[in-house]
């Protein structure tokens, strides 16, 4: 600057300051991909089938699914976030049961130590969630109140299982059961699903 005081300023500065820690640099650097990485992202397809009270108005539906797991501070916590739309037919009372859900959680990853041919790496990932379910029911024909909305409490529970093709593509099945807790027809399903996954 004029008068070069401000320069002279910032050399006494510099000189009196100690230099900054290299962990300093790269936090402000990296952030968050400190204590989070090794996204891996799921899109399945299968069925899901009920049981319980309600399953004589229920018959086995369709359903797609999708999760987001990742590492976090520690290699044995994984964050789990699952979201999951399945449509169940039905027969007496019930035309239809539409079901949303929203799940977030926990799950531990770990490799198998047999892999067949063409197969990079095997893995199996257990896991448990809780969250909500909601979507409408709607009634037979002949039933005077045709449709309805609910919102129920849910925890789920299963696993998945991995085999990586490459370091980032993987193909998937997993096997899990959600649990609807409506305090009068408690319905749990169990979801068998096969998928393809991406590694971030």
């Amino acid at each position: 600057g004029p008068g070069g005081q401000p320069a002279s300023l910032r050399a006494m500065m510099a000189g009196a300051l100690p230099p900054l820690p290299k962990q300093v640099v790269v936090i402000e650097r990296v952030g968050f991909g400190l204590y989070a990485k090794d996204f891996q992202l799921h899109a399945f397809t299968g069925a899901g089938l009920p049981f319980g009270k309600p399953k004589p108005y229920l018959n086995p539906g369709i359903s797609g699914m999708a999760d987001l797991q990742f590492e976090f501070l520690h290699k044995y916590f994984n964050p789990h976030f699952s979201f999951a739309l399945t449509n169940l037919s039905g027969n007496k009372t019930v035309e239809n049961m539409i079901i949303f859900t929203a799940l977030g959680g926990a799950a531990y990853t770990f490799a198998l130590p047999w892999t067949p041919p063409f197969i990079k790496k095997l893995s199996v990932s257990p896991f448990f969630g809780l969250g909500a379910s909601f979507g409408t029911i709607r009634a037979a024909p002949n039933i005077e109140m045709q449709s309805f909305s609910y919102n129920v409490f849910t925890a789920s529970i299963g696993a998945t299982l991995d085999a990586f093709l490459n370091d980032r593509w993987l193909v998937s099945l997993t096997l899990r059961g959600n649990y609807l807790a409506e305090s009068q027809t408690p319905l749990p399903i169990i979801y068998i699903m096969l998928g393809v996954g991406y590694r971030i």
